[in-house]
């Protein structure tokens, strides 16, 4: 007797899971699960053992989500450490960018101007906002504008940083205002 209504239940409720592809639409599954409790009650099951059942039924189907709900929380905390890692990690490193007393611009694989300090917007004449906007090309081209002559080379480094081949290119530009020699 109450062991059969509880693999009835069992096997109810995995029937449920399997139609479903492992995904409950805990709606019409509920509705289906307590159609089949009163089939039960009216064919003369007793009331405890329908109950049973259906809670039975209910605890199957719900735990695949309370697994996943402690799943989530672990991976939030976990996700909630790194974050607060990577920000103690930025802030040191743009303490690091700011200190160095060289202009300093950094771009990622695209070319995307990431990061860069106030010496180099300085030397530029630009705000550091606008190099952050820019890419490298568009540091070429400002370079470009503030140096006299040396219009080749930077014509030869802006095409190098397009192409992305700029690791070891060197190039020597005298600055207009205020006069200055620089090695990019």
């Amino acid at each position: 007797g109450e062991e059969s209504a509880r693999l009835d239940a069992y096997e109810l409720g995995r029937q449920i899971m399997d139609s479903a592809g492992g995904v409950l639409d805990l709606s019409s599954m509920h509705q289906d699960a307590m159609d089949e409790v009163m089939r039960g009650l009216r064919a003369g099951r007793p009331r405890e053992m329908a109950a049973r059942r259906c809670h039975e039924f209910l605890e199957e189907a719900l735990s695949p989500f309370e697994m996943a709900q402690r799943g989530f929380r672990e991976a939030n905390l976990r996700l909630m450490t790194v974050n607060s890692q990577l920000a103690h990690q930025s802030t040191q490193l743009s303490a690091v960018i700011a200190s160095i007393n060289d202009g300093l611009v950094v771009a990622d694989a695209e070319g995307a101007v990431t990061a860069t300090n106030e010496r180099a917007a300085e030397v530029l004449g630009v705000r550091q906002d606008v190099l952050l906007s820019g890419d490298v090309a568009s540091v070429a081209t400002l370079l470009a504008r503030r140096c006299q002559g040396g219009e080749e080379d930077v014509r030869d480094l802006r095409w190098r940083l397009r192409r992305r081949d700029a690791d070891h290119a060197t190039v020597e530009l005298r600055l207009n205002s205020p006069e200055a020699d620089l090695r990019v």
